[in-house]
């Protein structure tokens, strides 16, 4: 008829694609995606190799959950072959390292002290940060990007309150783990309740007694203010 088409066979004409193209990150999988523009596609096969990666070769048209635990410089190549022929497509990957902050230790303070500033550290070179406070209430900002900055210590309550501070490194475009720490501020403990006691010359003075409270420990002080216990 006039609309017929005569489909000459031939080797396949490919070429392919991925989610994520010449540039991908190692934290995460690759899907890889052909085209195929010979006029007859039935009876193709389909060999992928991998190098570098895990899996290292597939033989799905499109494969996926393709892992590159490594970072480097590595090639994909796709050869599909049909009654003709085999025809080979071969395309470069870098894979950057995954971004990784070092994590600080956790932190305990009073109320009022100061929280030294922390400097975050961690690979590759380049690599930036942003963080989040779980309780900004403690005296730190609720987020930020960069290093951690000096604050002072707030807990004006009975007991110690605790903020999880969560840290995101990226770097070249890719995302690493969340690191986290902990901050715990202590509350001042309560001023005793005392009495004065008075005493008549040669009276015979009887003991002191107090209690601490639960997590508190008393010292016992000669003058009003300062001096040592």
């Amino acid at each position: 008829s006039a609309n017929s088409k005569i489909c000459t066979p031939s080797n396949p004409i490919i070429d392919f694609s991925a989610n994520q193209t010449t540039i991908t990150c190692s934290t995460g999988p690759i899907y890889f995606t052909p085209t195929i523009t010979t006029c007859d596609t039935n009876g193709i096969s389909w060999e992928w190799t991998f190098t570098g990666a895990n899996p290292s070769a597939s033989t799905s048209r499109y494969p996926s959950g393709i892992v590159y635990s490594n970072s480097g410089n590595f090639s994909v190549q796709l050869s599909a072959t049909n009654e003709c022929g085999t025809t080979d497509s071969v395309k470069p990957i870098l894979v950057r390292p995954e971004p990784i902050v070092n994590k600080p230790s956790d932190v305990q303070v009073c109320h009022n002290n100061t929280v030294n500033a922390i400097t975050l550290t961690g690979t590759p070179t380049g690599v930036t940060y942003t963080w989040t406070n779980s309780l900004p209430g403690i005296g730190l900002a609720a987020s930020g990007t960069g290093n951690i900055p000096s604050f002072t210590a707030v807990n004006t309550g009975q007991t110690p309150i605790t903020a999880t501070i969560s840290i995101i490194p990226s770097a070249s475009g890719c995302i690493g783990k969340t690191t986290t720490y902990t901050i715990t501020v202590y509350p001042l403990p309560a001023a005793p309740l005392v009495q004065n006691v008075t005493y008549c010359q040669n009276d015979i003075a009887g003991g002191l007694i107090a209690t601490a409270l639960p997590g508190n420990i008393l010292f016992w002080y000669t003058t009003p203010t300062g001096g040592t216990p």
